[in-house]
């Protein structure tokens, strides 16, 4: 890594070890933005890459669902759009003033602006839900009155317990292929998350070597704080492969099934708890399915399954 600041023209010099592709981030010194892209460097002893950072303008106001002025922070993002500038992505901040407007710096191209969503939270802040909306910015273009109204959202704390001497465990929402992360437990494996949506939350934590056995089903209540308990547990990486009756692998997916007969998608490495599961392959109408007993001591298990 290396890094410089631009003279007053703009312009910059920084050393490289060698040709290859490099990923390079601009942001002026408060943070108003931030542009990444990457490029190719050849085997030249002076390389001349110039940037020009397609940027515009723009500005509304952020209430809460009664139309009172919300102080909160605005981002902007840069979504991919699969054309030839997919790599380059940028964004930019702004805080909003007492009447709740704001006015930022955001990348030119298909734009999402957003406010609130789930934080790591502040016990004097209200949770309020993301709000975000799509809009095209052109180069150099302003655009004006892009508003947001925020819903007050629920909070949520966690305890966890079995976590690793030395370790943290991460909170995941959802579930499987869908999860996010919120965020990190303290040291004491408490957490406290504001912003999220009301109704049914799926919850888990993970950490090294260990996660829940399942997930914990929160029902979160605008304005109100729910408590859950999360145990770790011992989980081994399962690695699997599927082969037709000629012995060829082929693509499947895979499913296992617990012994409470709960099932979830199955990705390649991905840990299960101790326990005993049934994993179910499919491929063009065909199924193979095999026992597993994992006892939790194991550093990883291979499986092959053979459909007819």
């Amino acid at each position: 890594m290396s890094d410089t600041e631009t003279d007053v023209e703009g312009k910059y010099e920084v050393a490289i070890p060698g040709p290859g592709r490099y990923r390079m981030s601009v942001f002026p010194s408060n943070h108003s933005f931030y542009w990444m892209t990457e490029f190719e460097v050849p085997s030249v002893d002076t390389f001349v890459h110039d940037l020009r950072i397609p940027l515009g303008w723009i500005s509304g106001r952020v209430t809460d669902a009664r139309g009172a002025p919300v102080s909160i922070a605005v981002r902007s993002s840069r979504e991919p759009t699969g054309g030839l500038e997919e790599d380059d992505l940028g964004g930019g901040s702004a805080q909003t003033d007492s009447e709740g407007r704001y006015e930022l710096l955001a990348p030119a191209g298909r734009i999402a602006v957003s406010a609130g969503g789930v934080r790591s939270f502040s016990r004097d802040a209200k949770p309020y839900t993301e709000a975000r909306v799509f809009i095209d910015l052109a180069d150099r273009g302003e655009l004006h009155g892009v508003d947001l109204i925020l819903v007050e959202g629920g909070t949520l704390e966690c305890r966890v317990s079995g976590i690793p001497q030395g370790e943290r465990a991460l909170i995941l929402e959802g579930r499987d292929h869908d999860e996010q992360m919120l965020g990190a437990c303290d040291e004491s494996g408490l957490s406290r998350f504001a912003g999220l949506a009301r109704g049914p939350h799926e919850i888990e934590a993970i950490s090294r070597g260990r996660a829940t056995r399942e997930p914990v089903l929160v029902e979160i209540v605008a304005g109100e704080t729910r408590t859950i308990e999360l145990e770790l547990v011992p989980v081994v990486p399962v690695e699997f492969s599927v082969r037709d009756a000629r012995g060829d692998l082929v693509e499947s997916e895979i499913t296992a099934v617990d012994e409470r007969g709960r099932s979830r998608p199955l990705r390649h490495g991905q840990p299960l708890p101790s326990g005993h599961y049934v994993l179910r392959a499919q491929h063009q109408g065909k199924t193979a399915e095999r026992e597993l007993e994992i006892r939790g001591d194991e550093e990883n298990i291979e499986v092959e399954l053979v459909l007819p």
